[in-house]
């Protein structure tokens, strides 16, 4: 620092300490967790891309949760192309308010496609390749009652 400005020049904190926190502190008012129950969706849909660019969903199963409650759901189904899918999701809330553990996964003739794992956010969408003209779409959504 220049001598010359060494007692009129603003003091200034480090660099660091510019960063805000993380992971951010979130309030249960910023989660939107008032205290009443609310119903979790899961979707599983398979989209198969044709020729033509077309892509014919097919639904394979949908499972709703409700926050307050422990439950675990499955589904076999054949896709398009004749493997053996299955499908697991299970909810269990974790006693702080309605904010639960949520784990999905889905196997294709027993090994493991994907899996999606939410904590307090019920919005997710995530797509698992069964082939480059196949996949598979877990929407996860959260509404009130």
């Amino acid at each position: 620092m220049n001598d010359e400005h060494s007692e009129d020049w603003p003091k200034t904190q480090p660099d660091f300490a510019l960063i805000p926190p993380w992971p951010p502190k979130q309030t249960t008012q910023d989660l939107g967790d008032d205290g009443k129950n609310f119903l979790i969706r899961v979707s599983f849909t398979e989209n198969h891309r044709l020729p033509d660019k077309s892509k014919p969903s097919k639904p394979l199963a949908e499972f709703t949760f409700d926050s307050s409650h422990r439950k675990q759901e499955t589904f076999e189904v054949t896709s398009h192309d004749g493997s053996s899918l299955s499908g697991f999701a299970a909810y269990s809330p974790n006693g702080y308010g309605n904010r639960g553990l949520l784990s999905v996964l889905i196997r294709r003739d027993e090994a493991v496609l994907t899996t999606v794992s939410c904590l307090g956010s019920y919005n997710v969408h995530s797509t698992a390749w069964l082939s480059p003209e196949n996949t598979i779409v877990i929407s996860v959504s959260q509404r009130r009652k």
